[in-house]
Formats: structure tokens, C-alpha cells, sequence
């Protein structure tokens, strides 16, 4: 059960850790770069372990107690998605991930701070993803496809800037620049930087 949790957060979660690796390469000493990168992915991955270990068992407990299927366990952890996805704690999360800390040049100090590195940013990566790295869990027969699309989410979502934790409708800059093509299309024209969809739809109003 550890192998297979290990294997699918190997393929799921190394897109993700571009920007913490790089900052790695750049703040280590040459000659240090890749025992920095090792020290981090254990702790990194120390984190993920254990995360795992609660995950797996709630998916099994979910397909035991209300079935299998849309209607069942994936039904459920979808609902999980989306309120995650939406709230402000999981925006929060988000935006510690870019956390980048200072890394000091050699011995035990550069190592424990490496190791620490990858702990505190599995920590919040966990607290960004567990309800999508849920989801996979639960779904049986197309239980590839689901990783495939989870895992373009998670690297989409990964990579958004620090905004406000705040509760937000997923997705939301999509929908707002498909409305501000609309409205630029009709000729109202409003720019929908730094907006949510609520400002969006009473500077609408406004325009109209």
C-alpha cells in the first residue's frame, strides 16, 4: 500500500516541484546541490508518506460505507474538491507553497535546513492538495484517467501567484476572462485584473 501511495505521488507531485527544486540549484553551493535536492525530497516526501497513510484509509472507509462510483465514494470526494477548492484555507495553503526560505551555505546548518525546506513545503502542499490527491483514491475503473486530470490541475493550481485567501468559485479566472471577452465583444469593456466575479458582476451592472 506505502509502494503504490509512493509511485502515484511520484507521478503526480514531481511537475509541482519545479520551483522549490530550482531555488534549491541556485542558493546551494555547487558542490552541494544535489545533497540539497535529496534532503529536501526526503523530507518532502517524509510528509506526503503520512498524508498517505490517513488518505488511503478514508477513501477505503468512503467505498465501504457509501459505495463505489460517481454516486458513491468519487461522488462524495468530488464534493470534497469543490469545497476545498473554494474555501479560504486551502487559498492559504496555496500561497505559503511559494514560500522560499533562506538556505545557509555549508554544513550541518545548510542539511538541516535543506531537509526542513522540504518538510514545511510538503506540509502546505498537503494542506493544498489533499482533497484532489483524495479524489484518485476513490475511483476504481478509471482510476488512470483521474490521476491524468488531477495531476494537469494540480500543476495548473500549483502555479498561480499569492492572492487573498478568501472563498473563491474554482476556476474563477477562466470564467472571468471568458466574461470579459463578452463584455469587450458587446461593447462594455471592463477589465476583470485583480477581480472576482462578484466586482465583475456589479461593475456590469454599472456599464449597462
Amino acid at each position: 500500500m506505502v509502494l503504490y501511495w509512493l509511485v502515484m505521488l511520484v507521478a503526480m507531485m514531481s511537475p509541482q516541484l519545479a520551483q522549490p527544486i530550482r531555488h534549491l540549484w541556485l542558493r546551494s553551493l555547487t558542490r552541494r546541490r544535489w545533497i540539497a535536492i535529496v534532503l529536501f525530497l526526503l523530507g518532502y516526501v517524509s510528509i506526503w508518506t503520512l498524508a498517505g497513510l490517513i488518505l488511503m484509509p478514508v477513501a477505503a472507509l468512503l467505498r465501504f460505507f457509501v459505495g463505489e462510483g460517481w454516486f458513491g465514494a468519487s461522488g462524495v470526494a468530488l464534493l470534497l474538491v469543490i469545497f476545498w477548492q473554494s474555501s479560504p484555507w486551502k487559498q492559504s495553503c496555496l500561497n505559503h507553497c511559494h514560500w522560499t526560505p533562506r538556505l545557509s551555505p555549508f554544513g550541518l546548518a545548510a542539511n538541516l535546513d535543506c531537509w526542513r525546506y522540504g518538510m514545511v513545503n510538503g506540509l502546505w502542499c498537503v494542506g493544498n492538495c489533499w482533497a484532489l490527491m483524495l479524489l484518485p483514491l476513490t475511483v476504481l475503473q478509471t482510476h488512470l484517467i483521474i490521476m491524468a486530470v488531477v495531476t494537469l490541475i494540480l500543476m495548473f493550481d500549483r502555479y498561480r501567484p499569492v492572492r487573498l485567501a478568501k472563498w473563491r468559485i474554482p476556476f474563477e479566472e477562466k470564467i472571468l476572462n471568458k466574461l470579459s471577452q463578452l463584455s469587450t465583444r458587446y461593447g462594455i469593456g471592463i477589465d476583470n485584473s485583480c477581480m472576482d466575479l462578484e466586482t465583475f458582476y456589479r461593475t456590469s451592472l454599472k456599464r449597462l
